[in-house]
């Protein structure tokens, strides 16, 4: 319909002298913040009249950056509610519209009056100077509160608590992973009463484990991986990723009158490499959908559907390997899922949770033995509360517990403080190449200006965040926009480092992070810190959600090994946290990844990799944490600007 006026209106435009624009804005014909070029270009304007309004890609641009809200100028909420759809939203970003459609009832002034007392509440800068412009009003001056001006905080640092968690310097802070030995427990002689769902596939040890459950007076109920459902007395079944398949027969077995005292999560055991196979030489899972799917896909559901019941029973879950214990070989890293996602279920279902790592070659132990073992692991609490020396980690682990059988020897991991000896710290290399992904969020900014003080360097930031064009930098910081404090940091940063690239790169994307290992050469150090955190308890979780949280650490962190010669790296930095461990409610997805990591590093460094995995604590004024701690709003917003009162 447009075609045939297309030619005169460029003709037209070629008339008229185009300027750049003095306010940024986002082009409707590529869904991102429009370019002088593009602006004071012809040939734009006439794609722009005849092409796809790219408005979703627009409203993603504007919602990644988490700093603006979206008003609707104009009649009805057309536009307002296509863009509260978006799942980029974050939830202290505002989508509203001003005006009511014609047929809507209400008072169209009340009706603005709100939307503008809502972008004020979200900190919108409202010019109430020309708001009152046209009214005859002054500015009263209330007296304040009648404060007593009595300081009645407890000061940093006093107090027996605060003396002993208060380290003054950062080498007493850090602490390592130990596995250390413990006395073996008997097997009980009898678990007369026990009620035991084990779900499992067609490995060995599982059968065996079912045997001597039974043969000590369990009742042992066999819930088997199939491609279909089954709720048959004796038969039941399961397709892996079905959510709806465990809730009918976790239903099946309430409506016969069963009550699962002890749950065993053994599919694991299914993923043991067979001979020759290529995990074996690579570090990398050889097929980590499907390792997903297993571990922690059939955990997700398998919890849900018990979580609608009344039972509380005790969980076990098993893996093959999943622990470097004393420099043996490793499993499939995707079983380190199952490390932080069982502390999480244990404290939101308060109940106890138990993971214990069998040796790789569990198919030439014992089994009877080595099931005797795990049946003494599950039958007492008490083992749980291993021994802790004054020099672990003091926190609350009681719900959990991690154990690994090896030989005859059981091992409880704990968390002792590093020693370093004086070694020397090795600085980074002068004219290297490092890789930061994330690099935008508050995690990857820091990292990125500790590292550039350090050496002259070239820094690669990676990140899905969207910039404003260069061009309006400038005034942005000068006027405090909400991109400000961004923006000053990127401009520090590169006045240290010897260059600094900013890549517009989805760190799961295989394909694209392979075109940026070519374009950019030799790179001497990673570290990544791309993560997403989605806090929702459990039993109100979607599966798709707890993947998002997933992809950043999980995905990216296998596309990064796929990509990079990590072999030639000085080093690989995995930002993990301590919710790999601790179990905090809400973070069944985000504990799971973060345990991956620390897994998945283990794994790297019997390669050759010099991988590090940090679990970081909650930073104080920055990361995901730090956000969502304020509320959702951006700890990183420009600092000093004032609130006018209306």
């Amino acid at each position: 319909m447009l075609d045939p006026i297309l030619d005169e209106f460029r003709v037209y435009l070629e008339s008229i002298e185009l300027r750049r624009p003095q306010i940024p804005f986002i082009s409707n014909l590529r869904g991102n913040w429009i370019t002088d070029g593009e602006a004071t270009n012809p040939k734009y304007w006439v794609e722009h009249l005849r092409n796809t309004v790219q408005f979703g890609k627009g409203v993603r641009c504007l919602l990644n950056s988490q700093e603006y809200q979206l008003l609707e100028v104009g009649p009805g909420r057309t536009l307002s509610s296509l863009a509260s759809l978006q799942l980029q939203k974050a939830a202290n970003q505002l989508v509203v519209a001003s005006m009511r459609h014609p047929d809507e009832d209400g008072d169209d002034y009340s009706m603005m009056l709100t939307a503008l007392g809502r972008l004020w509440q979200h900190e919108t800068e409202i010019d109430w100077s020309a708001f009152y412009a046209a009214q005859n009003h002054r500015i009263a001056t209330l007296p304040t509160y009648s404060f007593d001006h009595t300081v009645c905080w407890i000061e940093p640092g006093k107090g027996r608590e605060a003396r002993r968690m208060r380290h003054e310097e950062l080498s007493d802070c850090i602490y390592q992973t130990v596995w250390a030995a413990q006395a073996t427990k008997a097997c009980p002689a009898s678990v007369v009463g026990w009620c035991v769902l084990l779900l499992c596939g067609e490995s060995g040890f599982p059968q065996q484990l079912c045997s001597s459950l039974q043969s000590l007076g369990a009742e042992v109920i066999e819930l088997r991986l199939s491609n279909r459902l089954s709720t048959q007395q004796g038969n039941y079944s399961v397709r892996v990723d079905a959510g709806d398949d465990y809730v009918h027969v976790l239903d099946a077995l309430s409506k016969a009158g069963k009550r699962i005292s002890h749950v065993v999560h053994a599919l694991a055991l299914e993923l043991i490499a067979e001979p020759n196979e290529a995990y074996t030489g690579s570090g990398l899972p050889a097929e980590p959908e499907r390792d997903q799917k297993y571990i922690f896909d059939s955990l997700f559901y398998l919890a849900q559907a018990i979580g609608n019941e009344d039972w509380a029973p005790q969980w076990l879950a098993l893996t093959v390997g999943a622990q470097c214990v004393a420099g043996e070989s490793m499993g499939t890293s995707l079983q380190g899922l199952l490390y932080g996602a069982l502390p999480v279920i244990a404290h939101e279902f308060d109940i106890h949770a138990t993971v214990v790592d069998l040796p790789v070659s569990v198919r030439n132990v014992a089994a009877d033995k080595l099931a005797k073992r795990v049946i003494a692991l599950l039958s007492t609490r008490e083992q749980a509360n291993a021994e802790r020396s004054s020099s672990t980690i003091e926190s609350n682990l009681s719900n959990s517990a991690d154990f690994a059988l090896r030989g005859n020897q059981l091992f409880a991991r704990q968390y002792h403080r590093a020693i370093f000896n004086g070694q020397p710290v090795e600085s980074l290399r002068e004219g290297g190449c490092y890789l930061i992904t994330g690099g935008l969020g508050g995690l990857g900014l820091a990292a990125a200006e500790a590292m550039a003080v350090q050496a002259k360097i070239k820094l690669v930031l990676l990140s899905r965040r969207k910039l404003p064009a260069r061009g309006y930098w400038d005034t942005l910081i000068e006027q405090q926009a909400g991109e400000a404090d961004v923006l000053q940091r990127i401009k520090q940063i590169e006045a240290s480092a010897s260059e600094l690239l900013i890549r517009d790169c989805d760190v799961t994307d295989l394909n694209a992070l392979r075109a940026l290992a070519s374009k950019l050469g030799p790179i001497n150090g990673i570290v990544h810190t791309a993560g997403v955190l989605d806090d929702s308890l459990l039993s109100l979780k979607g599966l798709d959600a707890a993947h998002l949280v997933l992809q950043p650490k999980v995905q990216g962190s296998l596309a990064l090994a796929q990509a990079f010669d990590l072999q030639a790296l000085d080093f690989l930095l995995f930002y993990s946290s301590t919710s790999a461990f601790v179990g905090l409610p809400g973070q069944f997805d985000y504990a799971a990844a973060n345990a991956f990591l620390d897994t998945f590093a283990a794994s790297l460094q019997q390669q050759g990799v010099n991988a590090i995995s940090v679990n970081w604590p909650a930073w104080q004024d920055i990361g995901m944490a730090a956000r969502l701690a304020a509320g959702g709003l951006s700890p990183q917003q420009a600092p000093g600007r004032p609130v006018d009162h209306p």
